[in-house]
């Protein structure tokens, strides 16, 4: 029975993160709320916490450096909990984000959702890339082209702050764009 069960799960966190395609679907000025309880993103307040860059993240345009070395800095993107879904303090936050990049046409940036400790493995690493979607798809929206934004999950894999409070927790369920 567990057996059954745990191939069912994987089978759906599969058929649920879909295949990649060559042009990003577009993303709805505003994002419906799944319910009161899991998605009050309207009141999320963006928890401060300063951009760490994930090692290796290499982009060729850029020399290999990170969008920090090169002298950007671009706040990570906060999400409530269980939820995948753009606050309207988070959308501002990505129109400021689109200008960085209409003004630098040769960047590129990898855009690294993160989650968590909290849900399994897989569960994370697909609500992360599912987070990082929301973000490149919402700055794709905004002007900025698909294919200079690459979409890496590395669930709850990275933390931004260790520990098990909420406020921990908080900062790690983010998006960061490198």
């Amino acid at each position: 029975m567990n057996k059954a069960l745990f191939i069912a799960v994987t089978l759906l966190c599969f058929s649920l993160s879909g295949c990649a395609s060559k042009t990003a679907p577009k993303v709805p000025e505003t994002l419906p709320v799944a319910n009161s309880a899991t998605a009050v993103e309207e009141s999320i307040s963006q928890p401060k916490a300063s951009t760490s860059v994930i090692e290796g993240a290499e982009i060729a345009d850029r020399g290999g450096k990170s969008l920090a070395e090169i002298g950007i800095t671009i706040e990570p993107v906060y999400f409530n909990y269980d939820s995948f879904l753009l606050s309207d303090t988070s959308k501002a936050s990505l129109v400021n984000t689109s200008q960085v990049f209409l003004k630098n046409p040769a960047i590129k940036a990898i855009v690294a959702g993160h989650c968590d400790d909290r849900g399994s493995e897989m569960y994370n690493i697909a609500l992360g890339e599912k987070r990082a979607l929301s973000v490149k798809n919402y700055l794709t929206t905004l002007g900025v082209e698909a294919d200079r934004l690459e979409v890496v999950s590395y669930g709850e894999e990275k933390p931004a702050a260790s520990g098990f409070d909420e406020n921990s927790r908080a900062l790690n369920r983010r998006v960061e764009l490198m």
